[in-house]
This record gives C-alpha cells, sequence and structure tokens, in this order.
C-alpha cells in the first residue's frame, strides 16, 4: 500500500469520522472547562445545585495536633456580652468585637496582648437588634479591607428580614485611644431573607477567595449553610442559596483565615476546623469531613476568630458571674 508523506488522504466516511471525534473531544473539553469555573465561582445557577449533606459522626473526629491544648490567657475583657470578633488586618495586633443585643451599633478594638479595650467605633444610624457574629475581608474595592457585621440573630425565629453591615474596616490612631468615634460614611446594609422559613444564625463566614458570604444557622435541628454570592446587592433584597447541611447544631461563631485556606466553625463545646485543597471551592470544602480544634469549654462561648500568623482566639459571654479572658491557641 501506498504510503502518503506530508498529507493525510482520508476518505469521505474518515472525514466525518474525524470531524465527529474532533468535535466530541472539543464539547468535552468545554465541559470540563465549564466544570471547573462553576467550582472556582461556586454557584452559577441555584435551581441546579443540589445541597451536600454531611453525615460523619461528631464522636468520630480527630483533634488536630497542629496547635497547643491549653490555651494563653490573655487577661480579661471589660465587656459581658461579646459575641463577633475578627483579628484586625488594619490594625495589626488588635481585634475588633462587638457585643449582642442591648448594646448599640458599636464595635470595639482590643488589644490582643492584653485584651484592653483602646477604643470604640460607633455605625450612625444604625442599631443592633441582634449582631451575632462579624468577620473581615475583602469587598466591593479591591486592595481594601472591609468589616462584615451579621445583623442575623433570631431567638424566636420571627423576624423575617436580616441584613449584614459592610464597610471599609476603620484606621486607629493613637489620639483615638479611650474615646469613640462615629462612622457616618460608606456603611452597605445588604439585606436579605431566606426562601422558604426565617432562621436563627450566630455564624457569619467571608471567603476572601470569591467573597462570597456564607450563613450557617443555630437552632435547625441541623446546621444549615446558606450563600449569598458576590456581588451582593446593596439596594434591595438578597435571596440566600440553601448549598448544604451539618450533622450538628447550636452553632455559635465561625472564622476564615485571610488566605481562604482555613474554616472553623463553632458550637458552645467544639470547634470544626477545615482546610481547603488547591482550587477547591468553600462548598465543596464545607462538604468534606473536618478535624476537631483543641478547645477549653467556656462558660458561653459565643465568638472565635483566627490570628493572622497561624493560631485562634475564643472569647465567652460573661456567665455565671465569670468575667470572660481571651484565648489564644498557638501553633505548635
Amino acid at each position: 500500500m501506498m504510503k502518503h508523506r506530508g498529507k493525510i488522504n482520508l476518505s469521505k466516511f474518515s472525514r466525518f469520522q474525524f470531524a465527529w471525534s474532533f468535535g466530541l473531544a472539543l464539547l468535552f473539553n468545554i465541559s470540563a472547562a465549564s466544570c471547573q469555573n462553576k467550582s472556582e465561582t461556586e454557584i452559577s445557577d441555584p435551581t441546579s445545585f443540589i445541597p451536600f449533606k454531611s453525615e460523619y459522626k461528631v464522636q468520630d473526629l480527630s483533634i488536630s495536633t497542629a496547635y497547643v491544648e491549653i490555651p494563653k490567657s490573655l487577661g480579661t475583657v471589660d465587656l459581658d456580652e461579646v459575641s463577633g470578633m475578627a483579628f484586625s488586618i488594619t490594625n495589626p495586633g488588635f481585634i475588633w468585637v462587638h457585643q449582642d443585643s442591648g448594646d448599640g451599633a458599636t464595635i470595639y478594638l482590643l488589644d490582643a496582648s492584653n485584651s484592653e479595650t483602646v477604643g470604640s467605633y460607633t455605625l450612625a444610624g444604625f442599631s443592633n437588634r441582634d449582631w451575632e457574629d462579624m468577620e473581615i475581608g475583602p469587598g466591593p474595592i479591591a486592595g481594601k479591607s472591609y468589616i462584615y457585621i451579621a445583623e442575623t440573630g433570631d431567638n424566636e425565629q420571627k423576624y423575617g428580614d436580616y441584613a449584614i453591615l459592610r464597610f471599609e474596616e476603620p484606621k486607629f490612631a493613637e489620639q483615638q485611644r479611650g474615646k469613640n468615634i462615629s462612622i457616618s460614611e460608606g456603611i452597605d446594609k445588604i439585606d436579605f431573607k431566606y426562601p422558604a422559613k426565617n432562621h436563627d444564625v450566630e455564624c457569619l463566614l467571608i471567603d476572601p477567595l470569591t467573597k462570597n458570604i456564607y450563613l450557617v444557622t443555630k437552632r435547625d435541628f441541623l446546621g444549615k449553610v446558606y450563600e449569598i454570592p458576590f456581588p451582593q446587592k446593596s439596594s434591595g433584597q438578597n435571596t440566600p442559596v440553601d448549598v448544604g447541611t451539618f450533622p450538628f447544631t447550636f452553632i455559635t461563631a465561625g472564622s476564615v483565615s485571610k488566605d481562604g485556606l482555613q474554616v472553623a466553625i463553632k458550637t458552645y463545646d467544639r470547634i470544626f476546623y477545615w482546610t481547603r485543597q488547591p482550587k477547591q471551592s468553600f462548598v465543596d470544602m464545607l462538604a468534606g469531613t473536618p478535624e476537631l480544634l483543641p478547645y477549653q469549654r467556656e462558660p458561653q462561648g459565643e465568638a472565635f476568630c483566627f490570628h493572622l500568623d497561624g493560631g485562634y482566639f475564643t472569647l465567652s459571654e460573661k456567665a455565671n458571674d465569670k468575667v470572660p479572658d481571651l484565648y489564644f491557641y498557638s501553633k505548635k
């Protein structure tokens, strides 16, 4: 049989086979790229998304050996009802906290070395119906650090409307020490309603890689996870998407590391801990089986955050007349 060099002589049938194979390969590559993009950007079509349902047994989870088991007390805190906490990016060495309902629309800055309150900032024109958690992460303007506050508490699940406040993280100046500063501009109010029923939420998470917001319910029989994709609307209603269910409940706090590769979700007696794999979506990470972080149970522990350089902080509300200490668990 004669061999052709430099040119392929295709019969009509083989040309059809070649075109069909090429088209199929192209379609496969496009589909694979589409799946990859969906994983990286989270949910593009909520109606077609199937929420995860984790079924591991909490009692079988291992405890991470990367952190010390006994925390260091950094001193008592002069606030009785702290329910949200975030380590500052703009002010290294300081921690932002806020109190529960009954306090004003005020955040406080603590010195992480001794737990001293160095200043406070009040959001003018806003109230604290039931603030339950806070996070720090990126936002609408690249390169800026934003505080997110969850106006999401609802013990009796009666409100129906909820909000997340977002504003650029203030820069502390020494002349502000001991003073209260008013913040009156640049505050976004992200209103939302859940699609089916009301929820009490004390855990707010911000994925710094996508800027998506995640809310984890407290009083459902099993904790549910909802997502509000970026960009969130600051006028009109947002509708969170149900993305999954955990096999535990009574969730009181949560935090995401600055690089987005570590996530912790806290109950009154445990801290669940996930680490993110390369190119893994936030939801896929949460769908996996976590470890537990070492935790010395507090009277009413409702605040948690990661340190920028490793380790994590916990803080309780005042309970049984015990003044809360700020605790730090360092890496080994």
